[in-house]
């Protein structure tokens, strides 16, 4: 049996701690210390991030600008929010923990566990402030003294610019720090509310995906992010104290990930706007439907005929994942078409990377015709892409419900899920805001082969596939990337100094890897960019357990943020429960938390204009 004291019990023992610790503290050293507590102790490092005693965990309040702790625990609480949520023992990014010092090192501890900078920036700066100060007080004049004065400016700013800087001394320690507090909420763990009370957190699936879950850095937006916030509040006001640092955790999911994840215990809850089916059914339980009447409608774009009927949609074809509900709905409807005399709806297989959105993207600019997606969905992005038509009245599919899911043998959560199901389903006033706060600024992409794009394309495409074939890559890929890069626009020159349809900077190009200086001739630029993505593909990710797919995707990103970055952030997606091997649906979520969302969008539009490019190669072929 655990004989560890459970986490009420626990901060009620760190609070009486901390009063007899007072109690020993001499009054001539009260006047000596600053006022403030002792912040560098254990004790208030734990309220700091706060966690609780004893291996107990809990998470940071949803609001990070307040720390909760008992009334009675005379305890003064930095504000500082923690960068994630804190285990037990766990240091805030930059502290150093150095609990119970003897009481004449308790000014250091405090300048210790309070720095952002690195302990040794903080110790060399500290030492250089007291001598000093005692050679001031002493009035003793030595050169020593007085090159320590001149020293200490130079110092002081060393140590600022490393504590301003991005990925800076303590960056490595803060990310390896949120790698294990991640890993942490991914144990396996089943059980119901009461426990998920005890253990301070909830953890909610969601699937990564523009309007509902984006990051950019350590920022979570979205429409549910918004739904994980109410719940936590809808959770703390129904069960009343026990539930006060109740924190409701959401955990980026592949959506083949999502269903396995929940029955495996690395989640509690499953908010992934999810359709009820009866296949699903039978392994999940299905809350109240947050949204019911839910149709797949057909949206069609400004590259489609006139579309009225579902008969004219034989002229139109529609791009849909064949993983998805609205491929499923298609076939059914097909084939009763089909039996009835009617022609079918040509149907053509969509990269199953592509989410709503990208199909979306890609109709608006004109580069697919037609698509299906949710009523709500549609109502969303029509709002982005005013191009699209949604046609109401084209209804592939209807009277769809949508719920979050959760383990069939969880009645006390299913019945807190019911409870705000209630409260935040489209329609109720809290529903209503939610699904329209939402509407995102994508960064856009262009038709690729429209308004005279495709002229560059085939001026350049010859002496791609001539450079793709030799390094082994596939030549829409690489005219993808040199798209993004530049629109293949060999007279682009970056404010950095990178040039041509590659952007490659004439460094890269003499280092002996590449070894091509001309590149300012744009056959030489295409031959030195693809030669250097494939030392990249080579040097980092020739890994066989990658695919070859991800590996050229992975030296995509390096080549836009560095491989260090990248390597960042495939640790970061071990941690968080992600492949750390697949790029789109794994490695992309963590790299939006590490490095931002820069890479993210960098790699997939390149998959964007690879579609393009596709697409208008077939019609080329087509004739």
């Amino acid at each position: 049996m655990d004989e560890r004291p459970g986490p009420r019990q626990g901060r009620e023992q760190l609070g009486e701690a901390l009063v007899v610790r007072s109690k020993e503290v001499s009054h001539a050293e009260r006047r000596r210390r600053p006022r403030a507590p002792a912040v560098g102790s254990l004790e208030t490092n734990a309220a700091q991030a706060g966690i609780v005693a004893h291996g107990a965990v809990t998470m940071a309040p949803a609001n990070p600008a307040v720390v909760h702790v008992p009334a009675d625990a005379p305890v003064v609480v930095d504000t500082t929010p923690p960068m994630a949520p804190p285990l037990a023992g766990a240091r805030l990014p930059g502290q150093t923990a150095t609990p119970f010092m003897p009481n004449l090192c308790r000014p250091m501890n405090l300048l210790l566990s309070t720095s952002r900078l690195p302990a040794s920036l903080t110790v060399v700066c500290a030492l250089i402030c007291g001598i000093l100060v005692f050679g001031k007080y002493r009035r003793l004049d030595s050169e020593a003294i007085r090159m320590l004065a001149w020293l200490f400016p130079v110092v002081l700013a060393i140590a600022v610019a490393v504590a301003a800087a991005p990925g800076g001394a303590d960056s490595a320690a803060a990310v390896d720090e949120e790698d294990a507090l991640l890993a942490a909420l991914a144990d396996p763990w089943t059980g119901d509310l009461d426990g998920i009370v005890e253990r301070g957190y909830l953890r909610t699936g969601v699937p990564y995906g523009p309007a509902f879950l984006t990051y950019d850095g350590a920022a979570q937006e979205g429409i549910s992010v918004d739904l994980a916030r109410e719940f936590e509040k809808h959770l703390r006001a129904a069960l009343g104290k026990q539930a006060r640092t109740l924190t409701v955790a959401i955990i980026p999911l592949p959506r083949d990930q999502m269903f396995g994840s929940l029955l495996a215990g690395r989640i509690d809850v499953l908010a992934a706007n999810l359709t009820i089916t009866p296949e699903r059914a039978e392994n999940v339980a299905f809350s109240q439907p947050m949204l019911k009447g839910v149709k797949e409608l057909v949206v069609t774009g400004p590259s489609a005929p006139t579309v009225q009927s579902l008969d004219d949609l034989a002229q139109t074809a529609l791009h849909v994942r064949p993983s998805s509900s609205y491929h499923e709905h298609l076939t059914a409807l097909n084939a009763a078409r089909e039996a009835a005399g009617q022609p079918p709806i040509p149907v053509i297989a969509a990269n199953e990377n592509l989410e709503d959105f990208d199909l979306f993207e890609l109709l608006e600019v004109g580069v697919i015709p037609g698509l299906v997606v949710d009523s709500h969905k549609a109502s969303i992005y029509a709002q982005l892409f005013p191009k699209a038509t949604v046609h109401e009245d084209l209804v592939i599919h209807e009277g769809g419900e949508i719920a979050w899911a959760v383990r069939p043998d969880s009645p006390q959560l299913m019945a807190a899920v019911n409870g705000f199901a209630a409260k935040a389903k489209k329609g109720t006033e809290l529903g209503n805001i939610l699904f329209r706060r939402w509407l995102v600024d994508p960064t856009r992409i262009r038709n690729a082969v429209a308004g005279g794009e495709d002229k560059k394309f085939t001026e350049t495409i010859d002496y791609i596939r001539a450079h793709a074939s030799t390094y082994d890559f596939d030549p829409m890929l690489i005219a993808a990337q040199g798209y993004q890069e530049s629109g293949l626009d060999q007279t682009k020159r970056s404010a950095a100094g990178a040039v041509g349809i590659m952007q490659v900077m004439p460094k890269t190009a003499r280092d002996p890897v590449v070894g091509i200086p001309d590149i300012h001739i744009s056959n030489r630029n295409v031959e030195a960019g693809v030669k250097y993505l494939r030392f990249i593909r080579d040097h980092y990710f020739a890994e066989p357990t990658m695919s070859e797919l991800d590996q050229t995707l992975f030296a995509f990103a390096a080549y836009n943020a560095g491989p260090g970055n990248v390597a960042k952030a495939r640790r970061r997606a071990e941690a968080m429960g992600l492949d750390p091997n697949v790029w789109f649906g794994n490695v992309e979520i963590a790299a939006a938390r590490v490095i931002g969302r820069e890479p993210v969008v960098y790699v997939r539009n390149i998959l964007k204009y690879y579609v393009t490019f596709r697409l208008y190669e077939d019609r080329l072929a087509a004739g």
